[in-house]
């Protein structure tokens, strides 16, 4: 019969062992699992999404200066999407879509009305994604009635008091101009995106010859 103080040592060192054991399986298993999350992240980003660094407040206080989004490119927007608009200048604009071909849309006491193709009847928007309503305001004739042309879109800023959109010069943009379409779990998950990002970066820092 082994002695007792044998017996004993020799079943601490096989505890040790097998904890060893165990915590190196749940190290890689757990290390295996985030790098397939990351290289996901990675390839989605890629193929599926591109990333848009927001500068301007035109957007605010939904997006602010500086917010890192994730635009859908295959995405194709509807009413109230935030969409990425590409200018006839190298600056991309973020701004929301309000209004598409067919629609007549008017501005009323700072309230947006609008009218859907096929409908007979204004109807006030709600917008809560203001900081505070009755803040939209265009001063040109157009205001009273307007008609957007098939295949355009009508786009505001959230930001109503200081953005430049289909109210200025910039006017309508064609529907082939839209670059993709900002999604709401992209805007609630930027703080988490951002972070992402900086660890895919460093990855491809890391591997790049």
């Amino acid at each position: 019969m082994m002695p007792n103080s044998l017996l004993t040592r020799g079943t601490s060192l096989y505890g040790k062992r097998n904890r060893e054991i165990k915590s190196s399986v749940i190290f890689g298993a757990i290390s295996s699992v985030l790098l397939l999350i990351l290289a996901a992240f990675i390839i989605v980003n890629n193929f599926v999404f591109i990333k848009v660094l927001v500068s301007g407040s035109s957007m605010y206080p939904t997006v602010k200066d500086g917010d890192l989004v994730s635009v859908n490119v295959y995405s194709a927007p509807t009413y109230g999407d935030i969409i990425i608009i590409e200018g006839e200048q190298e600056n991309w604009l973020i701004k929301r879509a309000i209004a598409f071909g067919g629609d007549t849309l008017k501005i009323e006491g700072g309230e947006v009305y609008l009218k859907k193709s096929g409908e007979t009847e204004f109807t006030k928007l709600t917008e809560p994604y203001l900081d505070r309503q009755g803040i939209t305001f265009w001063d040109d004739p157009r205001a009273s009635g307007y008609s957007v042309a098939d295949g355009e879109i009508f786009y505001l800023g959230d930001n109503r008091e200081h953005s430049r959109d289909s109210r200025s010069l910039y006017g309508t943009c064609e529907e082939n101009q839209i670059v993709g379409v900002v999604s709401e779990f992209a805007l609630k998950t930027k703080g988490i995106n951002k972070f992402f990002d900086n660890i895919a970066s460093a990855v491809r820092n890391l591997f790049s010859f």
